[in-house]
């Protein structure tokens, strides 16, 4: 659907003409996140798109996601998102980062399941949000939680999307964070359901 080799030929070719312009300078930053040949490229973009406008929340979030997954520096990560968190505290998506950052760090598990549980507070039909709170509880053995998430999945999943998306920025957004445009959620949700089955089986034993 979308190309993003051609894609940021074209952003590179618009900024050699307005080399401040922030959309741009963000835009490429995603698309060389994305390209893991140019993933110091995505540093340069988001920190100069921040030189522009330093409390810009988007920025931000993309700066984290390189941190995290271009770079596995988490520590960095946890440092920009406590930022955009601090700027703006509905971010649900930088709370679901965050969750993954501090569980990368080895924090202690309170600490994950309250970061856990705060962006679906905050966006309640997130399909990846929840998901990924059921798995934590299954690997900490609360069962009785991940099944009680599991059934709030299952009722609302379908509540929220797909939705249209024009960037390939907006499509991985919407596929990879909010799951709205996720494929396969059925799988997923009967993969859960196996998983939850064995932990209890388990328990049992």
């Amino acid at each position: 659907m979308f190309d993003e080799v051609k894609r940021l030929e074209e952003v590179r070719e618009e900024l050699k003409k307005d080399p401040l312009n922030f959309t741009l300078l963000l835009e490429q930053g995603f698309l060389c996140m994305v390209d893991s040949e140019d993933i110091y490229g995505a540093l340069e973009s988001l920190e100069k798109a921040l030189g522009i406008y330093p409390n810009d929340t988007d920025a931000l979030f993309w700066l984290a996601m390189t941190y995290y997954y271009c770079f596995s520096r988490y520590e960095k990560a946890l440092v920009v998102l406590e930022k955009a968190i601090s700027i703006d505290s509905k971010r649900a998506d930088c709370f679901q980062l965050l969750a993954k950052t501090i569980i990368a760090l080895g924090y202690d598990s309170k600490a994950v399941l309250f970061n856990l549980k705060k962006p679906i507070e905050l966006e309640p039909t997130w399909f990846w949000s929840r998901t990924i709170l059921i798995r934590d509880c299954l690997e900490h053995e609360i069962l009785d939680l991940a099944n009680e998430q599991l059934h709030i999945l299952k009722s609302r999943y379908k509540e929220d999307g797909p939705v249209e998306v024009k960037t390939l920025m907006d499509d991985y957004y919407e596929e990879c964070f909010t799951g709205r445009n996720m494929h396969f959620k059925e799988e997923e949700i009967a993969r859960l359901e196996d998983n939850i089955k064995d932990a209890k089986n388990k328990e049992l034993k």
